[in-house]
């Protein structure tokens, strides 16, 4: 909510919020910044802006997927760890991406999921 200017707790002002959505440094870090991946995704709707996270104790692995414009975050989770698994999870947050469009054409141009999430 904070990055839309729709947070009340006072905690982060918008600036604040959105500037955490960005690259730390573009040279060195490329679109990673603060602890999110931010990238511009269609089906994000809005300006496009899309932050993702993922993590892995080693037993478990988690992915994450924030898109601003359509007010929406997504998240799957697994209790086991393999050489598959971020595949199955990113596949899995497609599906979910998928069913919440509202914009039938960022459906198409995304036929095949990437490792992350259709650019």
């Amino acid at each position: 909510r904070c990055h839309n200017g729709q947070d009340k707790t006072g905690i982060l002002s918008r600036e604040s919020c959105q500037h955490l959505h960005q690259s730390a440094n573009r040279a060195v870090h490329g679109s990673y910044g603060y602890g999110l991946i931010c990238v511009n995704r269609s089906w994000a709707g809005g300006d496009g802006l899309a932050c993702w996270h993922s993590g892995s104790n080693n037993l478990n692995q988690y992915i994450m997927w924030m898109g601003f414009g359509i007010k929406k975050a997504f998240a799957v989770f697994t209790n086991q760890k393999n050489d598959n698994t971020f595949k199955m999870l990113d596949r899995a947050v497609y599906g979910l991406v998928q069913q919440a469009s509202s914009q039938p054409e960022a459906q198409k141009q995304c036929k095949v999921p990437s490792s992350y999430i259709c650019p």
